[in-house]
């Protein structure tokens, strides 16, 4: 049976929009495939969309919170040092490398607070 779907995209409520578009620029060292206006831009990797979207004002209250999400946003890397590396470089701490039974990884926050592992492969 043939899917019904053409791909995935995760999205990302972005209030401070435009320090978003910049850190995701250089954390995946990439520019935006897509924008529309200054509400949207979409980011293509490999095998991932991600999307940064404006709420709209009525909406935002839903979008704001204090508290971190149980989601997080899963890079999978070729080396890790060199990802804790750019990381650093473009003014992003990158948290300790931890060995994990399925590989090596570390968290960082994204300006949202939105949580990014950094996986590596065993």
């Amino acid at each position: 049976m043939a899917s019904l779907y053409k791909y995935g995209r995760l999205a990302i409520a972005a209030i401070n929009f435009n320090e978003m578009k910049e850190f995701y620029s250089k954390i995946l060292q990439e520019e935006p495939i897509r924008h529309i206006k200054d509400v949207y831009v979409e980011f293509q990797l490999p095998e991932l969309r991600i999307g940064l979207f404006k709420p709209r004002p009525d909406n935002r209250p839903e979008f704001m919170h204090d508290t971190r999400s149980t989601a997080s946003i899963v890079l999978e890397v070729i080396d890790i040092n060199d990802a804790a590396n750019h990381f650093r470089s473009v003014g992003c701490s990158p948290g300790k490398i931890i060995d994990t039974f399925h590989g090596k990884e570390f968290y960082a926050y994204d300006p949202a607070q939105n949580r990014l592992i950094v996986h590596q492969e065993k």
